[in-house]
């Protein structure tokens, strides 16, 4: 296979995995949102493996760059513009899923500042009712019915 093919068709693999993480991320949003903590673990899952396969794909994706930039005088516009279209695509992919990261990072920080601060309410109610000798739980009784056959 030519060259500049097989860049197209790993780079156009690498876009593919870009856009299912970008639609992973895109989840997590509704899964911070509603505090959905194991929808929020295998999203992360999913992002992780993305990763993976990408990091895979660039991996051996470097021997082929390489020989593409060694003999980049003698390629035709069209294919070099192909990739360079690919390449953009995949840049801006990357640009769109760090600004919706980022957006969740900030959005599970302003959760759990919220949750901490329900918490801190909890602990403080508890210790007032203490305070004032209120019942947390209910007590033990003693039996009210005695078994006379005995």
């Amino acid at each position: 296979m030519e060259t500049g093919q097989e860049i197209l068709k790993v780079l156009k693999k690498q876009r593919g995995h870009y856009v299912a993480m970008g639609e992973a991320v895109d989840k997590q949003t509704a899964q911070i949102e509603a505090m959905d903590i194991g929808g929020l673990a295998a999203g992360a899952s999913e992002v992780r493996g993305l990763m993976r396969k990408i990091r895979d794909i660039e991996a051996g994706f470097r021997p082929l760059r390489q020989s593409w930039g060694a003999r980049t005088v003698s390629r035709p516009s069209s294919e070099q513009d192909a990739i360079e279209t690919i390449v953009e695509e995949i840049k801006d992919l990357i640009s769109d899923i760090q600004k919706t990261k980022d957006r969740n990072s900030t959005l599970l920080k302003k959760r759990m500042s919220s949750l901490k601060a329900q918490m801190t309410g909890l602990q403080t109610q508890a210790k007032a009712a203490r305070a004032y000798g209120a019942p947390l739980a209910p007590k033990e009784t003693a039996a009210r019915f005695i078994d006379k056959l005995n």
